[in-house]
């Protein structure tokens, strides 16, 4: 059993080999003592060191940074999975309330609206979409600290994420309609290009909830996980 003093050589070890992030720093000292143990107790006239040595020898030229590149990559790539399947739940029974009340309101603003407004009222909706979001950034800053040491659980995502999204919801709008003409935009006029521009907007708003979620989960996980991080 390897004493705390070598144990905290070890978290330096790694540090000393570019493993900055603290949940991978975790998972390489457990490993190392695993098998610096498993040397001293086969060979009793091997001491840590060499012991050490002859184990970080074992993961090769480019020693810790293949597994951390690794790491990175399934932490990523856990991410999308996780947005992506926040994001499939708003088509799916009881959450598709959520966006047959997206379709709902941009559907009548359409009829209901007169379309010299449309714009003014198109850009009152994108403004309160971009006000939530800053509501989001400022809550998620108030609830989630900033650990002190890095994560890499947290690497991949950010609470600016969502927010950027919503941003874009009157970018959309303005690609496919929102043309410089008198009064009322004449695309605006044509449903189909009207509809092309709502499909993009609630698409942004549905992604960046799912964002959100993803962000928080994610947030909740590493709290739990690795408390000793934000200490």
């Amino acid at each position: 059993m390897l004493t705390e003093n070598q144990i905290n050589r070890l978290y330096k070890f790694c540090v000393q080999h570019y493993v900055r992030y603290y949940d991978v720093q975790i998972e390489l000292v457990d490993h190392l003592a695993n098998a610096i143990e498993a040397k001293m107790e086969a060979d009793k006239n091997l001491d840590f060191e060499n012991a050490l040595s002859s184990v970080y020898a074992g993961f090769g030229r480019l020693g810790f940074s293949k597994i951390v590149s690794q790491k990175t990559e399934a932490a990523n790539k856990n991410i999308r999975k996780m947005r992506w399947q926040y994001f499939k739940e708003y088509f799916t029974i009881p959450k598709i309330t959520i966006t047959i009340l997206l379709l709902t309101i941009f559907t009548a603003i359409y009829y209901l609206v007169n379309k010299q407004y449309i714009t003014t009222v198109f850009i009152l909706l994108a403004s309160i979409c971009i006000v939530l979001g800053i509501g989001f950034v400022i809550y998620a800053a108030r609830r989630y600290k900033k650990p002190k040491k890095e994560l890499l659980c947290l690497k991949g995502e950010n609470m600016y994420f969502s927010f950027g999204l919503l941003c874009q919801v009157p970018n959309y709008y303005n690609m496919f309609i929102n043309h410089k003409q008198n009064n009322a935009t004449e695309l605006a006029l044509h449903p189909a290009y009207y509809f092309i521009a709502v499909a993009f907007c609630i698409f942004a708003i549905l992604l960046s909830l799912a964002s959100m979620k993803t962000y928080m989960k994610i947030e909740d996980e590493a709290l739990k996980n690795y408390p000793l991080a934000f200490q």
